[in-house]
């Protein structure tokens, strides 16, 4: 009696950076397997093809105060993702950062016997230690993307294999300079300033305003500059109506944060992924 081959991968990311990595992984996946792939996740992941049963938008959160005002989507979020995992029983969970969140879906898949993967993995070595117990008990392989952190989980018997960054075959100009010049309207004979906020709306929210402040001090000594906004993917423009007044001649791009961050003069940007 022939047996039905489970080719069902299920994928958890929780911000933009995770879904751009777990995007790349799932085109890498598809050209070599005939795998179906569903997702918590957002645009990249479904232009790849991937049936998003859970947009993360709602639950992507950065510190506890933004905790208590997204807790009912993310409990919506958690049985909605439960659900889709008891339903369709996928061969493999891959979970992608979002440590808060895929910790507790690490446990419950366990429960189910579904094997756990994690890609880009907590850091833990920076923060929060102990986790990597919750991860031994319940992660089957971590895939590390910096050679210290395979080495951490092999010091705690933890099956990791080290792969590479991703940012090392991913980012780079989509554009030439010239290209990218004419997208700005710039001739490229003043200098170009790039503003990154964030690619959550709650950091936008935030830092917009102390970006702006800084670059209205610089255009009193830097007369002309070209300030540029590389507005994330998964942001819409209604965000940046709060700022509309203090924006003033701001190049808002969209797709070519890469050619902003190679081609600018100087670049402040929120910390993390970029």
């Amino acid at each position: 009696m022939s047996q039905t081959f489970n080719n069902k991968i299920f994928i958890i990311t929780g911000e933009l950076s995770g879904e751009m990595h777990a995007a790349h992984l799932v085109k890498s996946l598809k050209e070599r397997f005939p795998f179906q792939f569903s997702a918590v996740g957002g645009k990249r992941l479904m232009e790849s093809g991937v049936d998003i049963i859970c947009d993360y938008q709602n639950i992507s959160i950065t510190g506890i105060s933004e905790l208590f005002s997204k807790i009912t989507h993310i409990y919506s979020a958690w049985r909605i993702v439960r659900k889709h995992i008891r339903e369709t029983r996928p061969a493999l969970i891959i979970l992608v950062d979002f440590p808060g969140f895929n910790l507790r879906m690490a446990r419950f898949a366990k429960k189910l016997g579904i094997p756990v993967l994690y890609f880009i993995a907590p850091q833990i070595w920076a923060w929060k230690k102990k986790r990597i117990q919750t991860i031994k008990r319940y992660v089957d392989r971590v895939i590390c993307i910096l050679p210290f952190e395979k080495a951490l989980y092999d010091q705690h018997g933890i099956d990791a294999v080290y792969v590479g960054h991703p940012f090392v075959n991913t980012v780079k100009p989509s554009l030439s300079r010239e290209k990218f010049l004419e997208q700005i309207h710039s001739d490229g004979s003043n200098p170009i300033i790039t503003i990154m906020p964030g690619s959550r709306q709650n950091e936008i929210t935030k830092h917009m305003p102390v970006l702006l402040k800084t670059v209205t001090i610089m255009k009193k000594s830097l007369s002309g500059m070209v300030v540029v906004l590389p507005l994330a993917d998964n942001i819409e423009m209604d965000v940046l109506a709060p700022f509309k007044d203090s924006l003033g001649d701001t190049v808002i791009i969209k797709k070519h944060a890469y050619d902003a961050l190679a081609y600018c003069d100087m670049a402040i940007a929120a910390s993390g992924s970029v």
